[in-house]
């Protein structure tokens, strides 16, 4: 029989390839190719099995249907199984196996060819990382020789796109079947003998298949050295009976019945044993002063075969130690102990040896307990009285036994030993505890031990306990009673009535005051015991605890409580009393300003007012009125109401408030008498009038007083004006001017009031009463106040308002209110004016010197000589015509003087990432220069943001809400020149900040290479023994557009050394698998005690592509999986590296193979 097995040789490209950052191809692989199962059975017809592989993209790129991705896969001396391509199958691995055959065309050649071809559809894009597993059903080819065992199946990839397709091959040798004899072995006894192996074929095997005997395989040979003996007929081994116990073995031939050459042996070996002799250890007790026999007979429990043994019939004691008084007697197996043996436990050894083969023997151990008598020391209690003493226990053996039977102290035992910890000391001699007199209270314990005589170390330890005991301590419960305003002692000594064991105590001899409680006014003096209240504490009951403990014991303690009980003798404060119609406390109520119906009374009750206290009222009558307090009152007051008297007579109330303990506070009062009082007329405002000589009513304005606006007051002029005799037919009214106008007919209607009065007054005339209103006519003489000015005559007209339109060049005219920033403290203040009149400019109030006097286009403009401080101020003007008439004062317009500058701003362009004055074309430079301008702290809305441009030119941004919180930003077109960008922060009284700066310029830096390896792996070790070879794949990819290759520093890969891998290297490799190799730009260098090394030699890197092939071997032990792990560090003068950082430390990668 022929099988077709599997012997792998792994084959792996290494292929160092550079490409652009910009594009990446897809990377096909293959891995693990196999045929299930191995071996296949190449002479039954049409042996069948699997051809499986998985190809895998690895590049992490979807594989477009351009790329006509292709397998091609040549089997060899095998065959597509009935030449069917349906049968051919493409599952997804990472999809639970799912069918994508659909995705391929599948052909397949037959002879000569016997070739598989599964090409990518057109139409179908395969996905990045993908991992799909081949299953090409097989048959073996019929009639195979098995002197041309061919060269197993190969699988080619390649691609008509930019994928990358690598292959893979594994090769199938034909040989003969593996015939295994497998050793047997089996055991019998020596007495009876027998079969020992039933056939010694039934573990062995031919091509991995049992064998049938007579069959499959005959058996031609055995050895006969031994009674053991082998039916080549039956294969059965077996021993004759009474066979001498030991091991047999005997060695047979098994030989293919097909091919009777292909042989293999095996052994048979056989076990003859004896009967199992099985000595068993005994054990007994004695009494140490008796003695006698331990053990009856030590073999009672010994056994051979299983069955108990008869003393001198199946077996002899042949030999006993003798350590110990323990004796065991060689013919009747008896064990004794003599009397009066010490107590403790023997052990002796004997041997046991079966009759019939005397060197099967057996030993065991003889061990007897000799036992002393039960000594038990039992536990003592006691009490005694801390301050006497005395004894506790009168003997503490009294209770202890040996044997059960009471003690004698000094003659069946002895006491020994006594801890010395507290005390409490025991006599040795006569067993009695005692504890000194004045020994704290407490709980004290000693341990003694009790030996008996006979045997000194036969003891038994018990503790002794006694309870020395405190006098009982009793503080007592006192109480006391103190006035409130006084206060003082209110009990002389807490400790009056407390007790020590029933007797009176001495504060400080005896007992002492250890703790107070503090939560209340009462005070204990821890000395002297006294319990005292301060002086106008509040009633009530107040309580502390005091804590009484023995000066001798101090933690025998016991607590109390003080209580005192304060009486009130302090009276309540006074009441508030408020007559609430005598609204401005001027003890008068009008009738017509402050009446409304009755006199109403508010009385507030005072702070220390409790509720059941009773507030005592005396009304106007002299009646009085008690009213007890309630919360309401406390918290609102209370409210009484009398009816109005008449006018000129006084409305007196009085209170006090008597609490419940009978205390009557200070009396309260408040007064007031019932006037009438009439309304007033004034003048409100000032007048201008030239009207020819004739003063009408409209010159003047007059209001009644804010308590008779209900009224209305009409001014009416008549005939009879008294003229100024100075200026006939003109009318003047001047300030404090000595001569006055006659005015009458004054109407003043007034709802509800009587007639008004001002000045000199005549009797009323033409007085109507109505239900509505009533109305007086009077005459009376009227003087202007003193506070107003009016002018009235032909040609004396008052000046018109002037203007302050600009100040420090700031237009202001038409804004109101009007607030001007200035850095200037001697700001120009520009105004209007009327033309040649005198114009004066107030700042805060005053006038600044000098005047100055109107232009004939009607403006003016002053400076203050003194400069103004900083912060604001306010800014009118008046101007003075004919007989010093002055205008009114213009609106005010505010000035405020800020002479601080704003902080520097921060200018940033942002492109200078790591601010060194470049910008890198090409690691930092996208697009425009982006610069970001910080506003410093105390920026503010409304200020200036002046940027000075890189071409110099300037841009003014106010300053918003925005720029304060997210900055400014702007950009610039790139330059050859620096970009220098500055900026200054102006605020609105033109303070301008420090220049803030940044400038940096951009370099045409190039770019460094960046190199990432990128391995493949072709095929796959399997377990097992022996030495694979393989190769893998390196990409190189991630290289940045435009950067140089330096020859004169090359590129170097290193590999690390690992002691189950050898790397070897041919440099005249062109073509790999299919793929071109530059072997010959490469060095490879072995000399490294850690590395291999390769070094590029090219002077430029072209395509961005290198690729390079190398072969190793990689030793598996058996049963292990292989695994490769391969690091590699790619370095070169430019500062490329694997991981795109521009370092040269080591980059890991590992592949399963």
């Amino acid at each position: 029989m022929f099988i077709l097995k599997k012997h792998i040789k792994l084959s792996m490209l290494f292929i160092f390839m550079l490409a652009t950052a910009l594009h990446a191809a897809p990377l096909m692989s293959l891995a693990q190719p196999a045929i299930e199962p191995s071996p296949l059975d190449a002479v039954e017809s049409n042996g069948e099995g699997n051809v499986t592989f998985l190809m895998r993209e690895i590049n992490d790129v979807e594989v477009p249907g351009i790329n006509r991705f292709k397998l091609t896969i040549a089997l060899g001396k095998v065959e597509l199984k009935n030449g069917d391509t349906s049968l051919v199958k493409v599952l997804d691995s990472q999809n639970g196996d799912v069918d994508v055959t659909n995705k391929f065309d599948v052909t397949y050649l037959d002879a000569p060819d016997y070739t598989v071809r599964i090409q990518q559809k057109g139409t179908e894009t395969l996905p990045a990382f993908m991992i799909y597993r081949a299953v090409v059903p097989v048959t073996v080819r019929v009639n195979t020789p098995i002197t041309n065992p061919g060269n197993g199946f190969l699988v080619n990839m390649s691609s008509e796109g930019d994928a990358i397709a690598d292959g893979d091959s594994s090769d199938y040798t034909y040989t003969l079947s593996n015939i295994d004899a497998v050793d047997d072995t089996g055991t019998v006894g020596s007495i009876t003998g027998g079969t020992v192996v039933a056939d010694v074929t039934t573990n062995d095997t031919l091509g991995g298949t049992p064998v049938t005997l007579g069959t499959d395989v005959s058996l031609t040979t055995v050895t006969d050295n031994t009674p053991l003996e082998v039916n080549l007929l039956t294969g059965e081994a077996t021993v004759p009976a009474n066979t001498q116990a030991g091991t047999y073995t005997e060695t047979y031939t098994l030989c293919e019945t097909l091919n009777p050459s292909n042989c293999d042996d095996a052994n048979v070996t056989v076990t003859v044993t004896a009967a199992v002799i099985d000595a068993v250890d005994d054990m007994g007790t004695v009494l140490s002063t008796t003695g006698g026999v331990a053990v009856a007979d030590v073999t009672n429990n010994d056994t051979l075969g299983g069955n108990a043994v008869t003393l001198g019939t199946d077996v002899n004691l042949t030999a006993v130690t003798d350590n110990t008084p323990l004796e065991v007697n060689l013919l009747t197996g008896e064990a004794t102990v003599p009397a009066n043996t010490p107590a403790g436990t023997y052990t002796e050894t004997y041997t046991l040896c079966e009759t019939l083969n005397p060197s099967n023997c057996d030993d065991a151990n003889v061990t007897v307990t000799v036992t002393a008598a039960v000594i038990d020391a039992v536990d003592d209690t006691g009490t005694v009285l801390s301050s006497t003493g005395g004894v506790a226990v009168a003997d503490v053996t009294s209770n202890d036994t040996l044997d059960a039977n009471p003690v004698t102290l000094g003659t069946d035992v002895n006491l020994t030993a006594v801890t010395d910890n507290t005390p409490l000391e025991v006599n040795l001699l006569t067993g009695e505890a005692t504890v000194p007199a004045n020994t704290p209270a407490g709980t004290y314990t000693e341990t003694y031990t009790l030996c008996e005589t006979l045997n000194p170390s036969n003891c038994d330890d018990a503790n002794v306990t006694v309870t020395v005991t405190a006098a009982v301590i009793d503080a007592v419960d006192d109480t006391g009673t103190v006035l409130s305003s006084t206060g003082g002692v209110a009990v002389a000594d807490v400790t009056t009535n407390d007790t020590l064991d029933a007797n009176p105590v001495t504060l400080g001899t005896d007992v002492n005051l250890t703790a107070v409680t503090d939560n209340t006014p009462l005070e204990v003096n821890l000395l002297t015991g006294e319990a005292t209240v301060p002086a106008n504490t509040p009633a009530g009951t107040y309580t502390e605890t005091y804590t009484l403990c023995e000066t001798l014991n101090p933690s025998n303690c016991d607590d109390a409580n003080v209580t005192v009980t304060v009486t009130d003798d302090v009276a309540p404060s006074a009441p508030t009393v408020v007559i609430t119609e005598d609204i401005n406390n001027d003890g008068n109520i009008s009738r017509k300003d402050e009446l409304v119906g009755d006199v109403n009374v508010t009385i507030t009750l005072p702070v220390d007012a409790e509720v059941n206290d009773t507030l005592t009222i005396t009304n106007p009558d002299g009646t009085t009125t008690d009213v007890p307090v309630t919360q309401d009152m406390l918290d609102n007051g209370y409210h009484t109401s009398y009816p109005a008297p008449s006018d000129d007579t006084p409305v007196v109330v009085k209170a006090t408030v008597t609490d419940e303990a009978g205390n009557t506070g200070p009396e309260a009062s408040d007064s007031a008498v019932l006037i009438d009082i009439l309304p007033t007329l004034t003048i409100v405002k000032q007048v201008v009038n030239d009207n020819g000589g004739t003063l009408t009513a409209s010159a003047f304005t007059f209001e009644v007083d804010d308590a008779h606006t209900g009224g209305t007051t009409v001014l009416n002029m008549v005939s009879g004006v008294t003229q100024d005799v100075a200026n006939v037919g003109t009318y003047h009214i001047f300030e404090n001017d000595v001569a006055q106008y006659e005015f009458v007919n004054i109407t003043c209607i007034d709802n509800n009031l009587t007639p008004v009065y001002v000045g000199d007054k005549t009797s009323p005339e033409n007085y109507v009463d109505s239900a509505n209103s009533r109305q007086h006519v009077a005459h009376f003489n009227m003087e202007l106040n003193e506070d107003y000015t009016c002018y009235l005559a032909n040609g004396d007209v008052q000046p018109s308002l002037p203007e302050i339109t600009i100040i420090d060049g700031k237009d202001t005219e038409g804004v109101t209110p009007t607030n001007v920033d200035t850095n200037d403290t001697t700001p120009e203040i520009n105004g209007t004016c009327e033309a040649n009149l005198t114009v004066t400019v107030q700042i805060d109030g005053a006038d600044i010197d000098p005047s100055t006097t109107c232009t004939a286009e009607g403006t003016f403009s002053l400076i203050p000589t003194v400069p103004l401080t900083e912060g604001e101020h306010n800014a009118t003007v008046t101007q003075t015509g004919e007989n010093n008439i002055t205008s009114p004062i213009s609106p005010i317009d505010t000035i405020t003087i800020d002479t601080t500058a704003p902080s520097v701003p921060t200018v940033v362009i942002t492109e200078d990432t790591n601010d060194d004055g470049n910008i890198s074309r090409y690691t930092e430079l996208n697009g425009t220069v982006d610069v970001n301008i910080t506003l410093p702290v105390d920026a503010e809305v409304g200020d200036t943001l002046t940027v000075t441009n890189p071409d110099g030119s300037t841009t003014d941004v106010p300053v918003t809400q925005e720029l304060l919180d997210n900055g400014y930003t702007t950009s610039y077109p790139e330059q050859v020149d620096p970009i220098i960008v500055k900026a200054t922060v102006t605020d609105p009284a033109g303070n301008t900040s420090p220049e803030g700066m940044d400038e940096a310029v951009i370099v045409d830096d190039v770019p460094e290479p960046d190199y990432k390896p990128v391995l493949t792996v072709y095929g796959g070790i399997v377990y097992g023994e022996g030495v694979h070879d393989f190769s893998f794949d390196t990409l190189v990819l991630n290289v940045v557009a435009d950067s140089p290759y330096d020859a004169s520093n090359p590129l170097i890969i290193r590999i690390p050394k690992n002691s189950a891998l050898n790397l070897s290297y041919d440099p005249s490799m062109t073509l790999f698998k299919g793929d071109d190799v530059e072997n010959n730009l490469w060095s490879f260098d072995d000399t490294d005690s850690f590395d291999y090394v390769m070094t590029y030699l090219g002077t430029d890197i072209p395509t961005n592509r290198s690729r390079f092939a190398i072969t190793g071997t990689f030793s598996v032990e058996e049963g292990e999986v292989g695994k490769f792990i391969l690091e590699t560090t790619i370095k070169s003068s430019t500062g490329g590296d694997s991981n795109i950082d521009n370092n040269s430390d080591r980059d890991t990668m590992q592949k399963k193979l």
